[in-house]
């Protein structure tokens, strides 16, 4: 590989990596939220399609109601369950904070995506040094 196709391909390593980094490390918040059983509200499916295979695929985001420890009600309207099936009326286990919830068990997906964030980082760091 040349040397400016290397130092190209060594930059796009670094960007996606700091991406994936940031994202998994902002994400690994949710350890150190509570555990709350929340019901299914309102869901709204959203298509994603991979323009280079023309694949669909679909993922679910909804409404989810909860009540803390002290009684209190709360809501978060976009809590992102994948292609999990959910349904309006369902129990589903959260992590919760104020008012945010997110689907629990998904600590280790963030865990994933801050650590191929940073090998990303890393080799692309090398690649570039490399000469």
């Amino acid at each position: 590989m040349s040397g400016r196709g290397r130092r190209t391909g060594a930059y796009a390593m670094v960007l996606l990596g700091l991406l994936l980094l940031g994202f998994g490390l902002f994400q690994l918040r949710t350890l150190a939220w509570g555990p709350a059983t929340g019901t299914v509200g309102a869901c709204h499916t959203l298509a994603h399609r991979d323009k280079s295979t023309s694949r669909t695929w679909y993922t679910n985001s909804c409404d989810v109601t909860w009540t803390d420890s002290a009684g209190q009600q709360h809501t978060d309207t976009s809590v992102p369950f994948g292609r999990d099936d959910v349904h309006p009326g369902n129990p589903v286990q959260l992590v919760v904070s104020g008012d945010s919830a997110a689907p629990a068990g998904q600590s280790t997906t963030y865990v994933l995506y801050a650590g191929g964030g940073l090998l990303l980082l890393l080799l692309g760091v090398f690649t570039r040094l490399k000469r």
